[in-house]
């Protein structure tokens, strides 16, 4: 059925849904009460988790090697480079970084 309804709004519709679900490597993940930021004051604050499980692991075994001490940063990218964002991560590659070295 939702095949059927995706390809009355577009031929490719389906097709597209199919390409984002697999090849999406991110995922949003509830925080805890414990993990929560108060600055934010919303009871409803969440983490985008786009490493894949080895390179996470990696990063915490780093992080308790280094005593566990995280900054919470924000990036203030475009709408319109989120996509890129997301499916490659952020990085310094690119003829477009306006900010950083």
């Amino acid at each position: 059925q939702l095949k059927r309804r995706l390809q009355e709004r577009h031929s490719h519709g389906f097709l597209v849904l199919q390409w984002v679900i697999s090849s999406n490597r991110s995922h949003i993940v509830r925080l805890s009460v414990e993990r929560h930021l108060p600055s934010m004051r919303t009871p409803h604050q969440f983490l985008l988790v786009t490493a894949a499980p080895v390179k996470q692991q990696e990063f915490s075994d780093l992080k308790a090697k280094c005593g566990g001490n995280t900054v919470f940063a924000w990036h203030g990218s475009p709408v319109d480079n989120w996509h890129s964002i997301l499916r490659r991560g952020l990085t310094k590659d690119t003829k477009y970084l306006l900010n950083g070295n």
